[in-house]
């Protein structure tokens, strides 16, 4: 029978290896990410070759999308993750300033069409871990929702 102490060793092993500072990701780490989210997404390559992923919040029945920044052979330094909603009813700028205002992560901004945009970056040039961005990911979402509801019948 094997010690306790051998044990908590192989344990603590284990979420090391699994969860080790990385300081670029691959498509396959985040896309990885997102299914452990339960949300169906696919890998695709942008117009400059780097990848994107897109995904879908199935709670709230909305897309998003990975976007992958500073890539050299497949490690990309840094991810933006965003949704678009388009709007129904005029959004002022004041509007968005008063929402970013009293929020702590992401930030929302109108496009040119006047649709607001919800993003938020992950930088790993320090070093992160996929504990980390999971984390990150579901702030996001949260906050996807609760921007949803904030201005429920101006966006869908």
């Amino acid at each position: 029978m094997p010690s306790l102490a051998a044990a908590l060793l192989t344990l603590s092993m284990g979420a090391h290896a699994s969860d080790a500072l990385k300081t670029a990701f691959t498509a396959e780490d985040i896309a990885g990410v997102v299914t452990n989210k339960g949300h169906a997404n696919q890998i695709e390559i942008d117009s400059t070759g780097d990848p994107i992923i897109s995904a879908r919040n199935p709670l709230i029945a909305h897309d998003y999308q990975i976007l992958f920044y500073n890539c050299h052979a497949g490690q990309c330094g840094a991810i933006q993750i965003r949704a678009w909603f388009k709007h129904t009813a005029p959004i002022s700028a004041e509007q968005i300033n008063a929402w970013n205002s009293t929020q702590t992560f992401g930030r929302v901004f109108l496009d040119k069409d006047g649709d607001p945009n919800l993003d938020v970056f992950i930088y790993a040039h320090s070093g992160v871990t996929m504990s980390y961005v999971s984390s990150e990911l579901t702030c996001f979402l949260k906050v996807m929702r609760d921007f949803r509801a904030e201005l429920a019948g101006s966006i869908e």
